[in-house]
């Protein structure tokens, strides 16, 4: 009798477990082949963008080539305009020595002027 039992057990699992089993199987056949699906859609997009991406590459080598000729020239250039840039400053700073100079003769012979009129001055009147 627990032969029996047992048995009826084991024979109620495995009809539980296949009754859960089926759908479950079913359900991985069709993720399978939404997967599969979805790869092959893929790889054939992918397979255009990868071609349209080798098509800009080719596209854009002779403007990176031309690029890199010019950036000689552009060093060059850059260089001699940080050189007249530094001329312009020292042309800047003797300008303004000269103007400081100029500025300081100008206020002595202001200086100059003014002692030289009242010292006149004062002569007139002494020989007045």
């Amino acid at each position: 009798m627990v032969i029996e039992i047992a048995v009826s057990v084991i024979a109620i699992t495995l009809v539980v477990m296949v009754s859960f089993a089926i759908p479950t199987v079913i359900e991985v056949r069709k993720t399978a082949k939404a997967a599969r699906e979805f790869f092959t859609r893929t790889d054939t997009e992918l397979r255009h963008v990868l071609r349209d991406v080798g098509a800009v590459m080719t596209n854009l080598r002779p403007f990176t080539e031309s690029s890199a000729a010019c950036a000689e020239d552009v060093k060059t250039f850059m260089s001699a305009l940080g050189e007249t840039g530094r001329n312009l400053h020292a042309v800047n700073d003797l300008l303004c020595t000269v103007s400081d100079s100029f500025s300081r003769y100008n206020v002595m012979a202001t200086g100059v002027k003014a002692s030289f009129r009242y010292f006149l001055e004062k002569l007139k009147r002494k020989g007045e």
